[in-house]
């Protein structure tokens, strides 16, 4: 009779620890980081990999967040560290392709993609397949311009791939942003 009231217990309690579990995992930061790091920390982090923090501001909310400059990945622009208490609680990586000695664009439409798409399929295989959170596509004035983005949920974390393009004439701007966020 006990035997037969453990095998119930255990099979109606498997989903709920297998929920749970998923629940209390999170995505995962790059550089190493992790979820409520101090920003003591990140500042000797910062400094170790020779780069700068350029501006220090407040958000609402509270939310302290640093832009910084200088760190060596491919076409990493910008990086802003975002935190609450001391502790992180936001990433944001800006990308955009070289420009050449004018200011203009040197990737093509085509390496953009195929980096957004890069980014997307390290993302799908991690987290799932990402929901699409907006396409969009009009025009301020002569200024044609696209954004499209995905989200991946996991837990208490998000992240975010976003893809922006603005295109007067030959002109071209493209910058594609990945946020984290713990919320």
């Amino acid at each position: 009779m006990h035997r037969h009231a453990f095998v119930t217990a255990a099979a109606f309690l498997a989903p709920v620890a297998g929920l749970l579990a998923q629940q209390s995992r999170q995505i995962d930061l790059p550089f190493k980081l992790t979820w409520g790091e101090s920003s003591e920390r990140i500042e000797k982090m910062i400094r170790g990999a020779a780069a700068k923090i350029s501006n220090r501001r407040l958000e609402r909310g509270g939310i302290e967040a640093w832009e910084v400059e200088g760190i060596a990945v491919e076409a990493l622009r910008k990086t802003l560290f975002r935190f609450q208490n001391d502790q992180l609680v936001g990433l944001e990586l800006q990308y955009r392709g070289p420009t050449d000695s004018n200011g203009r664009e040197t990737w093509s439409e085509e390496r953009y993609a195929d980096f957004m798409g890069r980014w997307r399929r390290n993302l799908d295989q991690q987290y799932g397949s990402g929901q699409l959170i907006t396409r969009k596509t009009g025009a301020e004035g002569d200024v044609s311009q696209t954004l499209s983005g995905y989200r991946w949920t996991l837990g208490n974390t998000t992240v975010d791939l976003i893809c922006f393009t603005a295109e007067r004439g030959p002109e071209r701007f493209q910058t594609l942003s990945v946020h984290y966020r713990l919320f």
